[in-house]
């Protein structure tokens, strides 16, 4: 996904977010395009730092957020299938994060699917 203003438009690539604990023992979050292999965002990340939770203010999909307690930084993930579990609303937070197609990026689009986010 990607912000303009306080507007969040989906970016519709579908993608995949993944947590990894490196070599330094520092955590990653890491978002990668499917479709080309690129992992495209890769932030290090602090448990105590950051919180990943849904967006309530969403009504066309499932959307979640991860804040930074630190600053002021936020990145969006568009949740595009409901996988194995369809029709469930709440699915394990491990096959959420498999079905994650979209990343926060400032990007000039525009889409009908816009949210507002404050």
């Amino acid at each position: 996904m990607y912000t303009k203003g306080q507007m969040v438009y989906p970016d519709k690539r579908k993608g995949l977010v993944y947590l990894y604990q490196a070599d330094d023992s520092l955590m990653h979050i890491c978002w990668k395009d499917r479709g080309t292999g690129t992992v495209e965002e890769d932030v290090i990340i602090s448990p105590d730092d950051c919180e990943y939770k849904r967006v309530s203010q969403c009504t066309t999909g499932r959307v979640y957020v991860l804040k930074f307690k630190s600053s002021s930084r936020r990145l969006f993930f568009w949740m595009q299938a409901l996988g194995k579990k369809k029709g469930k609303e709440e699915g394990s937070k491990k096959e959420e994060e498999k079905e994650v197609s979209d990343k926060t990026q400032d990007q000039d689009k525009d889409d009908d699917d816009a949210m507002s986010v404050d």
